[in-house]
This record gives structure tokens, sequence and C-alpha cells, in this order.
């Protein structure tokens, strides 16, 4: 997979369509060689062993108890809100991937899932306040709804708001800055505090005590700083690899794979890019081929504190970010975003073995999915092997459990076993 950063003008995309393993140079840190305790042989077998079946997450299911949120769509279906935006009248480069985000999110809540379903794609911001209040005052649709679920997909940064200065040492002052997250519209941003605020309007006692849950697939790199684009993305860290029988395998002589069971296999036809729009574009040129400014970050005379104003996380509540604060969140130009990715091929993990899907552990197995088996691949050969890991807040009162259709009813979907689960 060939990947490219999601800021900045349009690049080319290049398309073979063929499938592409990494190798041990393409896997090695540009910060140094991942030294692992795992031979060259052996993550051969593993990768392709990947490479000729589907990627399988360990799921669990679960017994239905009175602990737990339960969301069952013969009672009471779940809400499922999709919002995507793939082009921008302010110069962002567009993100084609947004289009599988959704499809795919339609299908899983939808198809196997049982939710309610509104998808909205390219919206101003006005526009998203609009749709939000009125499915919000719609008290006839709260009301047979268990629990509303909203997926965005766009650029994002975060965006300082606020500078005050502290007095310090006779010679020395600390500025502190202050950041909120902003998802970029097709005319602009919008905070996304104010997205979720929305869902707690006191007029909408149809959603008090039911759960909201917000998985947001967007940037959060800082666009006031004048940094490198390494400044904004994580190169990852080495890990030592123990094998099944509990003793550590002898260590190779060379370069090995930073791997588990699921090694990195991506497709030339795809290309990864950050979900950003504080990489700043002057230090991003497409000729052809990607130039990148390496200029070291200025360092300021004061010493700086960062105080970063996450979205609220009302009651009852899931919030899920694409990446930490401060750093990029990758998507591919096709197979959509990492952490929309990783939502759907664990979930429908969890479908296709026949379990209950109890939320909090199925996140847990996300992370797991993105760190062990995505990764960048750029036309930057500095920016490949970069890595990304989702960060969870919530204010849960007890965990979410969703019963797929395929266990509400004997007949199965229709295309259920002809769905084949790869990255």
């Amino acid at each position: 997979m060939s990947s490219r950063l999601d800021a900045g003008p349009d690049s080319n995309s290049e398309i073979s369509g063929e499938r592409h393993v990494a190798t041990e140079t393409e896997l090695t840190s540009r910060r140094g060689v991942v030294n692992t305790y795992q031979s060259v042989e052996q993550s051969e077998i593993q990768r392709q062993e990947f490479f000729d079946g589907p990627t399988v997450i360990p799921t669990q299911d679960c017994d239905l108890g009175e602990g737990e949120f339960v969301v069952v769509d013969q009672h009471k279906p779940g809400l499922a809100l999709l919002l995507g935006f793939e082009t921008f009248s302010n110069g962002e480069q567009s993100r084609p991937g947004v289009v599988r985000d959704l499809q795919n999110m339609y299908q899983l809540f939808h198809t196997y899932l049982g939710f309610e379903v509104q998808t909205m794609k390219d919206l101003t911001g006005a526009e998203c306040e609009e749709w939000i209040r009125k499915v919000t005052s719609d008290n006839d649709l709260l009301e047979r709804i268990s629990c509303v679920v909203m997926v965005i997909s766009s650029h994002g940064s975060e965006e300082e708001i606020q500078k005050e200065k502290t007095p310090g040492m006779e010679f020395r002052q600390k500025e502190i800055k202050y950041y909120q997250h902003r998802i970029s519209t097709r005319d602009g941003s919008i905070e996304t505090s104010k997205i979720v605020n929305m869902f707690d309007n006191p007029k909408c006692r149809a959603l008090r005590g039911k759960p909201k849950v917000f998985f947001i697939q967007a940037c959060r790199s800082r666009t006031d700083e004048a940094k490198s684009v390494y400044d904004f993305v994580d190169s990852g860290v080495p890990i030592r690899i123990q094998s099944e029988d509990g003793y550590e395998a002898q260590p190779s002589k060379g370069p090995t794979l930073s791997t588990h069971h699921n090694p990195v296999v991506q497709c030339e036809s795809d290309e990864s890019r950050v979900d950003a729009k504080g990489i700043r574009a002057e230090n991003i040129h497409f000729r052809g081929k990607r130039y990148m400014d390496l200029l070291q970050p200025a360092h300021s005379t004061m010493e700086d504190q960062i105080v970063v104003a996450p979205p609220p996380c009302l009651h009852n509540s899931v919030i899920v970010m694409a990446s930490p604060p401060g750093k990029a969140a990758w998507s591919e130009s096709i197979e959509g975003g990492w952490l929309i990715m990783g939502l759907y091929q664990v979930l429908m993990q969890y479908v296709r073995d026949r379990h209950k899907i109890r939320l909090l552990q199925a996140l847990t197995r996300v992370n797991y999915f993105i760190a062990l088996t995505l990764q960048s691949n750029t036309n930057d050969p500095s920016l490949n092997a970069m890595k990304c890991m989702p960060v969870m807040t919530h204010t849960l009162e007890k965990d979410i459990v969703i019963v797929p259709k395929n266990l509400q009813r004997i007949d199965t979907p229709p295309d259920l076993q002809n769905t084949v689960i790869q990255p």
C-alpha cells in the first residue's frame, strides 16, 4: 500500500493493483533498526500465512445480565449517525477513502447490527449543526432507540484558542497554550465539543441515561507550531516477541520484523494519508514525487505549557479519537481511515464468530488490530512504517452489549458467509 499525507495539495496515486509484502528494510524504523527475538524465517512463514488467509481477531462471547446496556434491534435498535467529508472548498486535500468509511459503517451497523442509520456527506458547518439539532429534537425517534453512535471522518486539528503568560522567574516566563479540537467541514471547521454537546441538550429528555458513542477519524496535530511533519507522526517503538512455548528464541543476526501473528501486509493500489490540516502545505510538494522540508522545529526561549481541552465526555458516553493529542491520524485513499477500518474489521469478526459484542472489550481489540497490522507506506520513505494508536475516554456506568442480528433470528444476513475480512 502506498501512503501519502492527507494534507496540502492533491498528490498522484500510484495504482498498480498488486499486493505488496513489506520488506525488512521497509519495516525498519528511520530512527534505528528494530531489534526482536523473531527469526527472519519465522517472520516469512507468518507473513505468508497472513497473506493467504483472513485476519482473525480473537473474540469472546458474553452473557447478558442486568449490569449492561443491551442493544437488540428487535426491541430497541441503536441509532448510527454517519458523517463523512471528502471534498473541501478551502483548498484542503480531498479524502476519497471516506466513501469506503461510510460504506463499511453502514454495512456494519445497519446490515449486521440492526441499527437505524442516517448518513450525511460533505456538509457545511451550519448544515452539520442543523442536522444534529433535527435528530436530537426528534423525540419519536429517540424514544424507540437504545443508544446513539456517531462516526465522523474528516480532516482535523488542535487549534490554539487562547494565550496567557504566567509570571515566573525574573528573566523567564511560562507561556500557556490552550488547544481545542476542530473537525473540518466543507466550508471551514467546527468544534468537536460543539458536536458532542448537542447531544446533551436539556430539552432532549429522550436521550437521558442512554449511552452515546463517538468515533472521530480526524487528525489532532497542531496548526500554529512551525515544526517538521515528523513531530506529528508516531514512529512506533521496538517490541520483543516471545515464542509460544514461553522461551525466547535466539535473536537473528540481521534486521528482523517487529510483528506478531498479523504481520503488516498492504496493497500498492492504496495510499496512506494523514488526516491533518495541521501539516503545513508549504512543507509538502507533489510533482510526481514527494519532497519534505526537514527543518528542525523552532525552539522558544520560554518554557511552554500545553493545555489541551478534550471534547466533553458526557454522562454514559464514549469518545474514541483516532490518535493521541498533538499526533496525526492516518487513512488510506481506498480503504479509508485506520480507526474506522479497525472498528469494522473487529466488530465484523464478532459477527462472524456469532458472539455478542461487549463494546469496551471490543475497542481494546480494535487498538490491538491497528497496532499490529497497520503501518504507513508513503511516497516518502522517511514517512514509511509509521504507527498510530486510537485514544478512548468514557464515562459509562456499565458496559454496552450489542447483539448482532444473526444471533436474534435463525437466518443469517445474506452475504455474511461470503464476507472475507482482510486488511
